[in-house]
């Protein structure tokens, strides 16, 4: 315990030293409380987005922004009524969204129905409301064939993905939901290989085993599946919040090239926040100023040993210092760039840096060498280090555009 105690204090002290002696000197006006001083206003990250205490997601079902495509098992193991009871769960469900062809947080649901071999009957443009969906409930007729070709059922889902899945809507979370009664193994093509395929290009499987009375299970859902994404009415407790929350849970997802930090380790949903490292240095402000731009992001909070390791398994070279969210104003006041209570995340908790080292008007950077070694310590703003930007999953309480 010492001895890495004491690698933090040599470090710390080392590295200020390095950082002190670079020729650059504190200007007033450039302090994280002072702002710009040719009048302009740095973009001002909203709170309620991006507090460290909220960098999970947030679930509220009139937000979700996705493309659903139902993929339904119509065989003859399925009856009418049993395919009607199904599809009006999924319209329950939808009477707590926001269904339409509009862009932004609105989502939209195509159904697919299959038995040997697969059928589109509505596509992701054919409802404009709820009320579509419900009148379309009872007109979906069972065909009532043999066979349970899954993987068909899937292809034509990923079809029309393709087909009216592009441009305005390119930003939206592809979801797949396969319900089915049975499965015959042999009867037709292995969907594993289908769904593996769509889960490992970012879409995702949610499966609803429908068991109806007299009915059998249907474990091969599970192998289908994305990640804590299974549903059943085996024990007839299954309910309309069930779906929903699979479906936030779908809507829960980093941008592109911004790596997720999860410390779920069974859904790995990005519950920590998404991060975008910058590999060419900058001045704390203008690093500040350029997370800002990136849809209200901030420079990181890192008020533990595991974000600081995360932190620096972002860059390639672990020689090199980077900038974290916390500076210190002119008058010596500690805040975080996400707005974070300095009370919940300061010096001398863990990981710790030395009281003294940040002085007023410096901000604070950390270094991670060993990639154990925990070393913060204050720098002038001008110095130029690398820099990751922080900010919340895109999700049905922040539309990521």
């Amino acid at each position: 315990m010492r001895l890495g105690l004491l690698a933090v204090c040599l470090l710390s002290t080392a590295t200020m030293a390095l950082a002190q002696s670079d020729g650059w000197t504190v200007s007033d006006g450039w302090t994280a409380s002072d702002g710009w001083t040719d009048g302009r206003t740095s973009p001002s990250p909203s709170p309620s987005q991006n507090s460290s205490s909220s960098l999970g997601c947030g679930c509220s079902y009139p937000g979700l922004w996705l493309d659903v495509i139902l993929v339904a098992d119509s065989s003859s193991s399925m009856t009418q009524a049993g395919l009607q009871t199904l599809l009006s769960y999924i319209a329950t469900a939808s009477l707590q969204m926001t269904i339409g062809q509009q862009v932004g947080q609105v989502s939209r649901l195509g159904i697919v129905t299959y038995s040997d071999t697969a059928t589109l009957r509505y596509g992701l443009t054919d409802f404009a409301s709820t009320t579509d969906i419900l009148n379309a409930v009872f007109n979906v007729k069972l065909e009532g064939n043999g066979g349970s070709n899954i993987e068909d059922g899937i292809r034509v889902a990923l079809n029309e993905f393709e087909k009216n899945g592009k441009g305005n809507y390119s930003n939206r979370k592809k979801v797949i939901i396969i319900a089915a009664s049975h499965y015959e193994p042999g009867g037709s093509t292995d969907p594993q290989q289908a769904a593996a395929t769509f889960r490992g290009n970012g879409g995702i499987i949610i499966t609803i085993e429908y068991v109806q009375n007299h009915g059998t299970t249907v474990p091969i859902l599970d192998s289908l599946a994305s990640n804590c994404s299974q549903l059943t009415n085996r024990n007839e407790d299954l309910r309309a919040s069930d779906l929903l929350d699979k479906f936030c849970q779908a809507n829960c997802f980093c941008s592109a090239n911004w790596d997720p930090y999860s410390l779920d380790q069974k859904c790995y949903t990005p519950d920590n926040g998404c991060y975008s490292p910058v590999t060419i240095p900058a001045a704390w402000p203008l690093a500040q100023r350029y997370c800002a731009m990136q849809n209200n992001a901030t420079l990181p909070t890192v008020c533990d040993g595991p974000k600081a390791i995360f932190m620096t398994s972002l860059l390639k070279n672990r020689n090199e210092a980077q900038w974290t969210g916390l500076s210190r104003s002119s008058n010596g006041q500690f805040t975080w760039d996400d707005k974070t209570p300095y009370a919940n995340c300061y010096p001398d908790t863990n990981p710790k840096w030395l009281n003294g080292t940040a002085t007023n008007g410096q901000a604070v950077a950390q270094l991670n060498p060993s990639g154990f070694v925990n070393g913060f310590f204050g720098a002038p703003q001008f110095t130029d280090y690398l820099y990751t930007c922080q900010n919340s999953p895109c999700s049905s309480t922040l539309y990521c555009s």
